[in-house]
């Protein structure tokens, strides 16, 4: 496991201890965030600080295996956690309550309207042409 806080600080390995310190040490606003992967398709990761809480999410392969958590106003403790349990077992928090994200990127869903539009267009055409025959 490896774990990511803000921009640049990574942690191989870390213990529990370490995962600790290092949530309760988020201070909140822009690059406050902490990801523990075990690569770049499964992870769990919390963006905030002490102040204003914490949102946490959880992702086991791709967009459609990503999940946030219903609670967006987390205590760094809640965080904490979540992320020791997933240190542990690699799975999902079960303590939390859990809804899926949005689906694909947006590119995706843009290049699969356009594949289904062609393949529309081509159908009408296909049907169109045999009738003339």
């Amino acid at each position: 496991m490896k774990l990511m806080l803000g921009p640049g600080a990574e942690h191989e390995d870390p213990g529990e201890s370490e995962i600790r310190e290092a949530i309760h040490a988020l201070p909140g606003g822009h690059d406050s965030f902490a990801i523990l992967s075990r690569d770049e398709e499964h992870y769990v990761q919390a963006a905030g600080g002490g102040a204003e809480g914490f949102i946490l999410e959880f992702r086991a392969g791709g967009w459609e295996h990503h999940f946030r958590c219903l609670d967006t106003r987390l205590s760094a403790e809640r965080v904490c956690e979540a992320f020791v349990e997933y240190a542990r077992s690699g799975e999902r928090p079960a303590a939390f309550q859990w809804e899926a994200a949005e689906g694909p990127p947006q590119s995706t869903r843009s290049i699969v309207l356009i594949l289904l539009g062609f393949v529309i267009v081509v159908v009408v055409v296909a049907v169109l042409v045999g009738r003339a025959v």
